[in-house]
């Protein structure tokens, strides 16, 4: 790796508490190519700027919605020559950071970039994106992590909340899913945390199945927070998806041992629950869908969701 740059949300969690020693040594190493941006509406301008001074790996200090605003225009203005990614995890949520990055924040992790680099070490991890198609003439989004269903209300719920800002990630993760269980456990059955929503869900060669179902969630990523991993049957292809039924079976249960990362027996061999490696998912559903944190709407003709371009992930 030649050149690097490194982009910044300085409107993230932890970059509004902490930040000027990263600052300071990163304007020191790169320049100009120490970049905060004021808005996401900036970053396709940036990268392009960016891909003409034949920068070949781009740090991206934020969560994973930085990730995602810097992956989804990346391609276009890179081409066939990507550059690679590195992540500085400084967001509410850093599931990204979690498989393909590693534990340190702010200035310790900035210096064992620099220091990676230098010496030739560290290792590189690949993964495709998601490339989430919706209506025609809506943009569209590359990231890493999807869900609809209970999955966006539970998101929605830790959106709402201000814990993120007063204590550690993990700590933050395991409320949110806590608070999302108990909505789950406590409420009425035809509520939509447990009566789901209508949806028509195809998974790859899979026939289409329409009623309602509790959630659906696809990944490219390797691994999550907490050890929670609520997929199996992976070598079928590069998205993990998981498709549950609403009213969800011995919902409990499963809860408990999902967000353990085991999927007993009753539930790979029952109907409730699906999952399997796939290469595309079409759903159709009326409300909208999360993709790495943040809530965006679904049209008429609903989402088609791929695999996109291979991103290399360095890390110390």
């Amino acid at each position: 790796m030649r050149k690097a740059a490194l982009i910044r949300n300085p409107r993230s969690t932890r970059n509004r508490k902490r930040g000027k020693d990263l600052r300071g040594s990163a304007e020191i190493w790169l320049g100009n190519r120490f970049i905060e941006p004021a808005s996401v509406t900036e970053i396709p301008a940036i990268l392009s700027d960016l891909a003409a001074q034949e920068v070949d790996w781009i740090i991206v200090d934020g969560g994973d919605g930085t990730v995602r605003d810097v992956m989804t225009p990346l391609p276009e203005a890179f081409g066939d020559r990507l550059p690679k990614l590195s992540i500085i995890p400084s967001g509410n949520t850093n599931v990204i950071a979690a498989d393909v990055g590693r534990p340190a924040i702010g200035i310790d992790a900035l210096v064992a970039l620099k220091s990676a680099a230098e010496t030739g070490s560290g290792e590189i991890n690949s993964r495709p994106c998601l490339e989430i198609t919706r209506e025609a003439g809506d943009p569209l989004l590359r990231g890493m992590f999807f869900g609809v269903g209970m999955f966006r209300l539970a998101a929605e719920l830790a959106h709402k909340s201000d814990y993120h800002d007063r204590i550690g990630h993990g700590p933050a993760v395991a409320i949110a899913i806590a608070r999302a269980a108990y909505q789950v456990l406590a409420g009425k059955p035809d509520s939509l945390w447990r009566g789901g929503e209508e949806m028509v869900v195809r998974a790859g060669d899979d026939a289409p199945r329409s009623g309602r179902h509790l959630l659906v969630l696809a990944t490219t990523l390797q691994k999550l927070v907490l050890g929670a991993w609520p997929f199996w049957n992976e070598h079928q292809g590069p998205i993990q998806f998981l498709d549950a039924d609403a009213p969800p079976e011995k919902m409990v249960r499963a809860l408990y041992t999902l967000l353990r990362g085991k999927a007993p027996d009753w539930m790979r061999q029952g109907d409730s629950y699906r999952s399997h490696g796939v290469s595309e998912l079409h759903i159709q559903l009326a409300n909208g869908f999360v993709l790495d944190g943040e809530s965006y709407a679904t049209g008429p003709s609903g989402l088609r969701i791929a695999t996109g371009p291979t991103f290399d992930y360095f890390r110390p």
